[in-house]
C-alpha cells in the first residue's frame, strides 16, 4: 500500500495560511480520488510527534521548539528571544543551560526564566568571538564590581600621574610616557584594564567616562530583570547592545571597554597589540605546521597515508618521521618544528585548502606580524595604525580558506564590521541543528510512520523562512536512512530574491531530496539556473540571461555572491498547483452577476496585500459618488476582511472609516499596545469596529466614508457572507497571480478579481493566455513599477532611440517587485465602472462580467481542483502509474469554439434542471450557493454533485441539443 505523508512542522498545522490551507486541501484530494492511497498530514496535536522538553520546564514561546521558532522572525533581520521557563523554585537547570549554549546565536539569544518570571540567566553570542556567553545574576553583578573598581582605580591613576604628564607638551610624547607607565604595572594596573583605557582616561577623561557610563548603565539594566519580572521585549534591545549588533559597550571576554564603533581609526582599535600579536604567531604557526604536512603527502604519498593510520606504533611513526626529514627536509626546516608538525599536529586538515593558498596565506599573516614588532610607532603614528586596521579588516572579510579557520584564533582585534542579514539566519540555523530537541522530533516523526516500506514517500513543504525551515538536510538523509523517499515542494523560491540566503538553504535541501516540485514555472526555471551555474544571482553566472541581465541591470558592478554547490535539479524536480476546497460550490455566474458593484480585499491586512489599492478605491469611491450612481445606478462599497497584523494599516483603514477624531477618542480609553501578540491583536481591532460601528447605528457618531467596511477576523459564515454580497475583488497580494496564490485563488468564486502581474505569474494568465479572461492582472508585470512601462513612458515621451538615463533604472535587488499599491487604483475602479456600464447595456449573458464569471469558475475548477494537486504529487514522485486518468470534455464544444462559446453564454442559463428552478426567479437564492442549499435542506458540504459536473452537464444538454438541430 502507498502511504504519502505531509509534513510542514512546525508552521501552519491548524491551515491558518495558504502552506497549511494547501496540505489540507492535498489530504482531501487523496481522501476523495485515490481511496487505496494513505495520505497523513503529520501534526503535533494529532500525536504523530511531540516536542519533548528539558525535565521540569516549559518552552518560551509555550509549545514550540524555539530554536526552529526563532528562525522566522530572524530572517525578516529581527533579534528574537527563547528559551525555557521552569516550572518550580526546584526545577534543575543544567539541561536547559547545556540547551541554550548549544542553540544560542547572535540573533536568537537565550534564556531561562524562573516559575515566577524573574530571569534565571541569559545566554547571547558575541559577533566578534562567536561563542556563548552566559550571564547569570552573578556575573551581571560581578560586571558591574568589575566597572565600579576600573573607574575608581583609573581615576587615582589619573590624579597620581597628572603633575608628571604636565609636563610633555606633545601628545605623542605623553602617549610614549603612558606605555612606559603602564608596562610597568605600577599597583598591579594591568590587572584592572587594558591599555587603551589606561591612556584614554589621562588624556580623553571625559570620552573614557561617557564611554564607562553606557556599559555601566546597560548591566544595571540587565541587573533589573534579575530582581523584577522579565520584559523580552526590552531584553531583546539589551542583547542587540550586548552582542555587537548595534552597538559594543563592553568586552565579556577581557572585561574591558572595547575600542569605540564612532571613532574607529584611534588606537582603541587595538585594545591589546600583544596579545593580537600572540595570537598571528599562532596561526603563522599552525599553518607552517600545516604546509609541512601537505609537503610531505604530497612527496612520501603511501608513507603519509600508512603513517595516519591509528593502529601504527607511535615508535614507529618517530622513525618514520626522522628519516623522512634527513631524506628531504634537513637543509630547510627545524627538526622540532619538522616532527612537531606530523607528530602533533592542528586541527587543520591537510585538505584544508591548497598548498599554494596556504603559502600566500602564511605571507599574509607573516607580514602583519612584522607590523607588530614596534608597538611603539603603532601607538604614536597614524599613518601607520591606520594601515594596519586596514589590513586586518581586510584579512578578517576574507571568505575563502585557511583563512576563515585561521581568523577564528584571532584575538585582541575587533574589526568593525556590519553583521548581515545572511549571517544572522545561518548561525541561527545552524544553531537549529544543534538543538538536541530537534532530533528527539525527527525521531518521533519516523516512529509515527511505520511500518516503512518501499512504498513510503514524505512530502516536506518548504516556504524559508516559515514552513519547513526546521528541516535541515541532515534531516532529510535520517528519513532517507529509514526507508523514505522525500519529496520537497516548494512554496516560494524566486519570491526570496532580496534574501538569496534563504535560496541557499532551499538549495540544500533540494540536493539532498529525491525528488522536487515547484508550484510556478519561473521558479522552476530559476532554481534550475543557479542549481546548473553555481550561484543564486542568475548575473554571476555566465548563463545566457544572467549576463544579459547583469549588463543590462548592474553593469560593471561587483555583485555578492551567493554560492550553490551544483547539482541535477531539473531531473528530479517538476511542477503541482495548489488545490483549493471552497466551504461551498460558487454561485451560478448569472447570479453573481447580479450582486451589487461591492469590492472585496480578503485576506492578511498588511502592506502588499491589496489593501492600501483598496483604501484608495474606498477613497475615490467617496470623492465621486453621486457621479459613479449617475453612470451606473449604484455606489460600490469596498469591504475589507482578514487578518489584522499591521498596525498602522489598519489605523488608517478605522479611520478612514469612522474619522480620525472618532477613533483617537476611542484609542485614549483603549490603547493599542506594539507588543501584542496575534490573538489579542485581533481582539483590539474586533473590539473597535464593533464599538464604532454600534455608535454609528446608535446615531452618535457619523461614519466619516460610509463606502467602506472593514471586518477584521471575521469567521467563516461571516465571510460567505461577505464574498455573496459583492461582485468584485481587489487582492493584489505582493507575489501576484501564481498557481499557490491561495489568497486568490480562494476568492475566484466571489466573481471578478483585479490582482497583480507578478514575479513568478506563469503566461497561462496573460491576456494571450489560457486562463487570461479569468482575472484581471494589468497589463504589465509588477505594474506601475515596470521597468518595462517606465521605458515606454520615457520614450513616448524623448523619442524611440533616447538613450535610457540611469536614474530609471531601479535598483534590481530591491523589493520594488512586491511593492504595495503596483497597480493605480483609479485605473481599477475606471475597470469596474466600464463593466458595469457594459453589464446594463449588454444582454447578461453576452456581458464582459459574465464571461469573466464563467472563465474564473473554469479556471477554479479545472487547474486547482483536488485531483489535480494529488495527481501532479503522484508524477513528481514516480507513481504516475497509480493516476486515475479521465478525459474532462471542456464547458463547450469543440467543434467550433467561438460559436459555441457565443450559443453556450446566451443559452447556458436557460437550461434548467428542477433542482435549480428557483435560482433566477427568487433572488434571494443562489445557483448551488448555501442559500439553495439550505432552502433545499441539503448542507453545503453534503450536496452530491460539484459545481463543475453540474455546469458540464448543462454544456452537454445544449450541445447534443444543437446537434440534434432542436435549438
Amino acid at each position: 500500500m502507498v502511504k504519502i505523508y505531509l509534513l510542514t512542522a512546525p508552521f501552519d498545522e491548524e491551515a491558518k495560511t495558504g502552506d497549511g490551507q494547501y496540505a489540507a486541501s492535498l489530504t482531501s484530494g487523496f481522501v476523495q480520488n485515490y481511496e487505496a492511497i494513505q495520505c497523513t498530514w503529520l501534526k503535533r496535536n494529532m500525536g504523530h510527534y511531540a516536542i519533548p522538553l528539558p525535565a521540569e520546564s516549559t518552552s518560551i514561546p509555550h509549545e514550540t521548539i524555539p530554536s526552529a521558532e526563532v528562525l522566522q522572525p530572524v530572517a525578516n533581520k529581527r533579534t528574537t528571544i527563547s528559551g525555557y521557563k521552569l516550572d518550580t523554585p526546584f526545577s534543575p537547570t543544567v539541561e536547559v543551560e547545556e540547551i541554550n549554549k548549544q542553540t544560542v546565536s547572535p540573533k536568537t539569544p537565550k534564556v531561562i526564566v524562573r516559575h515566577d518570571d524573574i530571569l534565571h540567566s541569559l545566554t547571547i553570542m558575541d559577533i566578534y568571538s562567536q561563542k556563548p556567553i552566559q550571564l547569570n545574576r552573578e556575573k551581571v553583578s560581578d560586571i558591574l564590581s568589575t566597572l565600579d573598581t576600573k573607574l575608581r582605580i583609573l581615576t587615582r591613576a589619573t590624579a597620581n600621574n597628572a603633575h608628571e604628564l604636565s609636563k610633555f607638551k606633545k601628545q605623542n610624547s605623553k602617549k610614549n610616557h603612558l606605555v612606559k607607565l603602564y608596562k610597568l604595572n605600577i599597583e598591579g594596573i594591568q590587572q584592572y584594564c587594558s591599555l587603551n583605557e589606561y591612556i584614554e582616561a589621562h588624556l580623553e577623561d571625559a570620552q573614557f567616562e561617557t564611554r564607562h557610563r553606557k556599559a555601566y548603565t546597560i548591566f544595571s539594566n540587565l541587573f533589573q530583570h534579575f530582581e523584577n519580572p522579565i520584559n523580552l521585549k526590552e531584553l531583546e534591545k539589551l542583547s542587540d547592545t550586548l552582542t555587537g549588533i548595534k552597538d559594543y559597550p563592553f568586552d565579556l571576554h577581557s572585561n574591558n571597554l572595547p575600542y569605540d564603533l564612532e571613532n574607529d581609526t584611534t588606537f582603541r582599535t587595538l585594545y591589546d597589540l600583544n596579545l593580537l600579536k600572540d595570537s598571528i604567531d599562532t596561526i603563522i604557526f599552525n599553518l607552517n605546521s600545516l604546509s609541512i604536512r601537505q609537503s610531505v603527502a604530497a612527496a612520501y604519498p603511501h608513507g603519509f597515508s600508512l603513517f595516519q593510520d591509528p593502529n601504527v606504533e607511535y615508535a614507529d611513526k618517530v622513525s618514520w618521521v626522522n628519516a623522512v626529514f634527513l631524506d628531504g627536509y634537513r637543509l630547510t626546516h627545524d627538526q622540532v618544528q619538522f616532527s612537531n608538525a606530523l607528530l602533533n599536529p592542528s586541527l587543520m586538515g591537510v585538505d584544508l585548502a591548497p598548498s599554494a593558498d596556504v603559502e600566500k596565506a602564511i605571507e599574509i599573516y607573516t607580514n602583519i606580524s612584522n607590523k607588530l614588532q614596534n608597538t611603539q610607532n603603532i601607538l604614536l603614528n597614524k599613518k601607520e595604525r591606520a594601515q594596519l586596521i586596514s589590513d586586518l579588516q581586510t584579512l578578517i572579510l576574507k571568505k575563502d580558506e585557511p583563512f576563515v579557520t585561521s581568523n577564528t584564533g584571532l584575538n585582541g582585534f575587533y574589526s568593525k564590521r556590519t553583521f548581515s542579514a545572511a549571517e544572522g539566519f545561518h548561525l541561527a540555523y545552524q544553531a537549529n541543528q544543534r538543538d538536541p530537541v530537534k532530533h528527539h522530533v525527527i525521531s518521533n516523526i519516523i516512529n509515527s510512520m511505520q511500518p516503512i516500506d518501499d512504498n513510503t514517500y514524505l512530502d516536506i513543504h518548504i516556504r524559508p523562512p516559515d514552513c519547513g525551515v526546521f528541516i535541515s538536510p541532515r534531516d532529510i538523509l535520517t528519513f532517507q536512512e529509514a526507508g523514505i523517499k522525500v519529496n520537497i515542494t516548494i512554496h516560494e523560491y524566486k519570491q526570496n530574491y532580496t534574501r538569496r540566503y534563504l535560496q541557499q538553504y532551499t538549495h540544500d535541501l533540494m540536493r539532498q531530496a529525491n525528488t522536487v516540485q515547484f508550484f510556478n514555472e519561473m521558479d522552476r526555471d530559476n532554481a534550475i539556473i543557479a542549481a546548473t551555474y553555481g550561484d543564486c544571482d542568475k548575473r554571476n553566472t555566465d548563463e545566457p540571461s544572467g549576463v544579459a541581465k547583469k549588463a543590462r541591470e548592474v553593469g560593471d558592478f561587483e555583485l555578492d555572491k551567493f554560492p550553490v554547490e551544483p547539482y541535477d535539479l531539473e531531473r528530479k524536480s517538476g511542477l503541482t498547483v495548489a488545490s483549493q476546497q471552497l466551504s461551498t460550490a460558487p454561485s451560478h455566474p448569472l447570479d453573481v452577476i447580479s450582486r451589487k458593484p461591492n469590492i472585496l480585499s480578503f485576506g492578511t491586512i498588511r502592506p502588499g496585500k491589496g489593501f492600501e489599492e483598496a483604501l484608495s478605491l474606498a477613497r475615490l469611491i467617496k470623492a465621486d459618488a453621486e457621479t459613479i450612481n449617475n453612470q451606473i445606478n449604484a455606489i460600490p462599497i469596498v469591504k475589507l476582511a482578514g487578518d489584522p497584523q499591521d498596525k498602522d494599516l489598519m489605523q488608517h483603514i478605522v479611520e478612514e472609516r469612522f474619522g480620525a477624531s472618532v477613533v483617537e477618542d476611542y484609542q485614549r480609553t483603549h490603547q493599542y499596545n506594539n507588543y501584542f501578540n496575534n490573538s489579542q491583536r485581533r481582539d483590539y481591532w474586533k473590539g473597535l469596529v464593533n464599538e464604532l460601528n454600534n455608535q454609528v447605528t446608535q446615531g452618535t457618531t457619523v461614519l466619516n466614508n460610509p463606502y467602506i467596511e472593514i471586518h477584521p477576523w471575521c469567521e467563516s459564515h461571516e465571510l460567505l457572507e461577505l464574498k455573496e454580497s459583492c461582485k468584485y475583488v481587489c487582492r493584489m497580494d505582493d507575489m501576484g497571480m501564481r498557481n499557490n496564490g491561495s489568497a486568490i485563488i480562494s476568492v475566484l468564486d466571489v466573481g471578478i478579481v483585479y490582482t497583480k502581474f507578478g514575479s513568478v505569474t506563469d503566461d497561462i494568465y496573460t491576456k494571450s493566455g489560457q486562463y487570461g479572461a479569468a482575472v484581471d492582472i494589468g497589463e504589465y508585470r509588477y505594474g506601475k513599477y515596470s521597468l518595462l512601462k517606465r521605458e515606454e513612458e520615457y520614450k513616448a515621451q524623448h523619442g524611440p532611440d533616447a538613450i535610457l538615463p540611469r536614474w530609471l533604472r531601479k535598483n534590481p535587488d530591491s523589493d520594488y517587485k512586491r511593492k504595495p499599491e503596483s497597480r493605480d487604483p483609479k485605473e481599477i475602479l475606471d475597470s469596474i465602472i466600464a463593466r458595469e456600464v457594459n453589464q446594463l447595456h449588454t444582454t447578461r449573458e453576452l456581458s464582459d462580467n459574465y464571461k469573466t464569471v464563467v472563465e474564473a469558475q473554469k479556471l477554479l475548477r479545472e487547474r486547482f481542483s483536488l485531483k489535480n494537486a494529488a495527481d501532479h504529487l503522484l508524477e513528481n514522485v514516480g507513481l504516475g502509474e497509480l493516476i486515475i486518468r479521465e478525459t474532462p470534455e471542456d464547458l463547450f464544444d469543440e467543434f467550433d469554439p467561438v460559436l459555441a462559446q457565443t450559443e453556450l453564454l446566451s443559452h447556458l442559463a436557460d437550461i434548467r434542471p428542477s433542482r435549480f428552478s428557483l435560482s433566477l426567479s427568487a433572488p434571494n437564492i443562489g445557483f448551488f450557493s448555501s442559500s439553495c442549499a439550505s432552502e433545499s435542506r441539503v448542507l453545503p458540504h453534503k450536496l452530491s454533485r460539484s459545481l463543475s459536473e453540474e455546469i458540464l452537464d448543462d454544456s452537454k444538454q445544449y450541445i447534443r441539443a444543437a446537434q440534434k438541430g432542436n435549438v
